[in-house]
């Protein structure tokens, strides 16, 4: 029975602040998680996590990507060790004036809660800076980097270009990264799914 008279409404009509704007903000990101099948389902497994882009770098199988950051849709994907989407996140990334540089990474270390937090409040002046997990990148080649994918409290600016170049998460999912991926593992950022390099 259709509950909505004229036919199914659109996000708009159900979500605020969703817009028609062509842009994937904070609001349309609530809402498209909302409307999301719950990870694990049958459906989330059919649908999504099939629309991930492709887990290997330049289509060579030894360069296998444990995760993907696309920053024109303010997401973060999670692959397993055989390839498969395992996890789709939101994310918020670098400004303009400090901006997530795309390119192949890899992870060059991890730090717990306490690192974290020892780590926002040197560098910082405050704990809760990088929230309950930081993954340090560096570049493929082994050059310092300076960004990471940590957490965050912020969680009104996620799905936003706020961070200093960093890649922030929700708590929650960044524990999920964190406990997933190793030392050594290759971490791709790109701009768009259409990144050539991004291919079977």
């Amino acid at each position: 029975m259709d509950h909505f008279p004229g036919g199914a409404p659109n996000a708009g009509q159900i979500y605020e602040g969703v817009t028609p704007n062509g842009v994937v903000d904070a609001a349309t990101m609530r809402a498209l998680l909302d409307l999301s099948p719950a990870p694990g389902s049958k459906a989330w497994h059919v649908g999504q996590p099939n629309h991930a882009p492709a887990p290997y770098w330049e289509g060579d199988p030894s360069k296998h990507l444990r995760v993907v950051v696309v920053k024109n849709e303010h997401r973060t994907f999670l692959y397993d060790n055989q390839g498969g989407c395992c996890g789709i996140f939101p994310n918020a990334h670098g400004t303009a004036a400090n901006r997530t540089d795309p390119g192949l990474k890899v992870v060059a270390s991890k730090l717990d809660e306490n690192a974290a937090k020892a780590t926002g409040k040197g560098l910082w002046k405050n704990e809760r800076a990088f929230g309950k997990r930081i993954v340090n990148l560096s570049w493929v080649t082994g050059k310092s980097h300076g960004e990471e994918l940590h957490g965050t409290y912020d969680y009104a600016n996620m799905g936003k270009d706020v961070s200093h170049g960093c890649v922030r998460h929700y708590n929650e999912d960044i524990i999920t990264i964190f406990d997933a991926v190793r030392v050594g593992d290759l971490v791709a950022i790109v701009d768009s799914v259409r990144d050539q390099r991004l291919r079977k």
